[in-house]
């Protein structure tokens, strides 16, 4: 029996350490028309709010913002789609 087990708990390390090395990726990504960007109430980056939006995820994603004050590329620790009206509001977002 333990030689089983060894071998299992050998072979999860081995699935396990090409996970560890692999580099983090966004969950998702969201492309603006334009937007604005304010601080963030937590102090941790900025706010953002986008218009004419497409894309998808919810957390760890990619904000990229066409035209407006807050041009350019993010990364946000969370983003709400409003489907409805086309609108982003990300919060903990930092420049990339």
């Amino acid at each position: 029996m333990f030689p089983r087990r060894m071998a299992t708990l050998l072979g999860a390390a081995l699935l396990a350490v090409p996970l560890m090395a692999a580099p983090a990726h966004a969950g998702g990504t969201y492309f603006c028309a334009n937007g604005t960007r304010t601080p963030d109430p937590t102090g941790a980056g900025y706010s953002l709010h986008g218009r004419l939006c497409g894309g998808s995820g919810i957390g760890d994603v990619d904000v990229h913002l066409h035209a407006g004050s807050a041009a350019g590329s993010y990364r946000c620790q969370m983003a709400l789609f409003f489907v409805q009206t086309g609108n982003l509001a990300g919060v903990r977002c930092r420049l990339m």
